[in-house]
C-alpha cells in the first residue's frame, strides 16, 4: 500500500485531469515520468530512477510471478520521488512494456475482390486489417515457442499498418477506391499474458488506476521516425539487458533483446574488488564520465574496471551482432544506429560499435553510423529547463510521449 493520498504532500490530480504517471519497470531499474498531456505532447513535471536487484526468473518472458518485494519497493520509491518533484500525484498510470518481454511479428492479409469496380468499404478494410493482425499474433506466438520452448498466451500491446497495396500498387487510403486485390501488412507487438497480468497486479498493489500499456519498441520506433533522417536501429543498453528496435517509417518493424547490460559489468567489478553493489554502480558511472580514478576504490578499482569494461564490451558486441543477424533475415539493415540507455555512456561500448569488423558480414545498406541519443531531443516531450536527463531517460520519455500522443483529440472525419 502506498502513502495516504489524503495526507499532506503533493496534491492529487482529479480523474479528468490530463496528468499521468509512466512506470517503466526494467529488470534493473524502476523509472517514472510524471507528465501532463498537452496538445499531443508530454509536458514533464517529474522524473525518478531507482535501481533494484533483478528478480530471479526462468529467463523466459512472462515466467515471473506477481513481482518480488524489491520490484515493488523500487517502483514505489520511484513513484514517490517523481511525484514529490512534480508536486502532484496522478491517479492514472501507463505501464511500459520493455523489449525484453515483447515479441514483434508481421502479419499479412490478401483479399481477392469479386467486384473490382465496387469501391472498398470501411468494413472490407477493417476485416482485412483484423485478419493481418490475427496472422501477426500467430507469427509472434510461433516465435516465442521457437525461442523459449513453449507457446504462451499473448496479449497484443500495439499494432500498426506497415503497408497497403491495391492491385500490387501502394495505396495510402484504399477505402472508396476500386480494385481486384487488396493486401495489408500489419506489425503486432505482443507480450505474454502472464507478464501483462503481473504488471497490472503491481499497479494494483501501488493503488494506481491503469490507463493502458505502452510497448517500448513501438514508442522508440515512433520517436526515431519523428526525428527524421530515415530508418534506424535503436539500441537501448540498459542495466540488466539490451533492447534493439528496427524502426521504419515512424514505427517499429522488428525488435529483439539480449540479457547483457551494465549490471553484469558491476557484478564483475564486485567480484574483482572489495566494492559492494552500490559502490560498483558508482564506479561504473565515474568510469563512464571519464573519472574512473575518482570513483569508489580509487585508482586500483579504476584500473580493474577499465580492463573489465573492455571484455564486457566485447561480449556485449558479440550478442548485439547475433541479434542483428537474426533481425536482418529478409531485410536490409538501416545504416543509422541510435544508442540510448544508461549503458550507452560506457566508452568501451561506443568504441566497439565504431569498429568496422563486427558488421562486415551483416546486410547493412552502408557502413553504420552510431549516434548517442540524448533525452533532450526525444520528440513529443517538453522538459523543464532545470531538468537535465541522461540517455537512460530516453525510453521512459518516448513512452510518455506515446501516451500523450494517444490522448490527443483526433481530427473529425468528413
Amino acid at each position: 500500500m502506498r502513502r495516504d493520498r489524503e495526507h499532506s504532500g503533493p496534491v492529487s490530480a482529479t480523474p479528468d485531469d490530463p496528468l499521468f504517471s509512466l512506470l517503466d519497470l526494467g529488470a534493473g531499474t524502476a523509472k517514472v515520468v510524471v507528465a501532463q498531456a498537452a496538445d499531443g505532447e508530454a509536458l514533464v513535471l517529474g522524473w525518478a530512477s531507482v535501481p533494484r536487484p533483478p528478480a530471479a526468473t526462468s529467463g523466459a518472458p512472462g515466467a515471473a510471478g506477481t513481482g518480488d518485494g524489491a520490484e515493488l519497493s523500487a517502483a514505489e520509491r520511484a513513484l514517490e520521488a517523481a511525484e514529490d518533484q512534480a508536486g502532484v500525484i496522478p491517479r492514472r498510470v501507463a505501464l511500459g512494456v520493455s523489449a525484453s518481454v515483447c515479441g514483434t511479428a508481421i502479419g499479412h492479409a490478401t483479399v481477392e475482390r469479386p467486384r473490382p469496380a465496387a469501391p472498398i468499404t470501411v468494413r472490407e478494410w477493417r476485416d482485412a486489417c483484423e485478419t493481418a493482425r490475427e496472422n501477426a499474433v500467430v507469427a509472434a506466438r510461433r516465435a516465442f515457442a521457437a525461442e523459449y520452448g513453449r507457446e504462451p498466451a499473448l496479449e497484443m500491446v500495439h499494432h500498426n499498418v506497415l503497408g497497403v497495396t491495391l492491385d500490387s500498387r501502394p495505396a495510402v487510403e484504399p477505402v472508396g477506391r476500386g480494385g481486384s486485390e487488396l493486401s495489408v501488412s500489419v506489425v503486432a507487438i505482443c507480450s505474454p499474458l502472464e507478464e501483462v497480468k503481473r504488471l497490472r497486479a503491481l499497479a494494483g498493489r501501488l493503488d494506481l488506476e491503469v490507463m493502458g500499456l505502452v510497448a517500448g519498441p513501438a514508442a522508440l520506433g515512433a520517436a526515431a521516425g519523428a526525428l527524421g533522417d530515415g530508418p534506424a536501429i535503436i539500441v537501448d543498453a540498459g542495466a540488466a539487458g539490451t533492447g534493439i528496435v528496427i524502426a521504419g517509417a515512424g514505427s517499429a518493424e522488428a525488435a529483439g533483446s539480449f540479457p547483457i547490460g551494465s549490471a553484469a559489468l558491476e557484478a564483475r567489478l564486485e567480484e574483482r574488488t572489495r566494492l559492494d553493489g552500490e559502490q560498483a554502480r558508482l564506479a561504473v558511472e565515474a568510469h563512464s564520465a571519464g573519472a574512473g580514478h575518482r570513483g569508489p576504490g580509487g585508482g586500483p578499482a579504476g584500473r580493474a574496471l577499465a580492463q573489465l569494461a573492455r571484455h564486457h564490451a566485447d561480449v556485449w558486441l558479440d550478442a548485439f551482432e547475433a541479434v542483428c543477424a537474426d533481425l536482418a533475415r529478409g531485410r536490409v539493415l538501416p545504416a543509422r544506429i541510435l544508442l540510448c540507455g544508461g549503458g550507452a555512456l560506457l566508452p568501451e561500448l561506443r568504441r566497439a560499435l565504431a569498429s568496422p569488423a563486427w558488421h562486415t558480414a551483416l546486410p547493412f545498406e552502408r557502413a553504420p553510423a552510431v549516434r548517442l541519443l540524448s533525452a533532450a531531443v526525444v520528440p513529443g516531450v517538453r522538459l523543464p529547463p532545470d531538468l537535465n536527463l541522461g540517455p537512460d531517460a530516453v525510453t521512459p520519455l518516448a513512452l510518455a510521449a506515446a501516451v500523450a500522443a494517444a490522448a490527443a483529440p483526433r481530427p473529425q472525419e468528413g
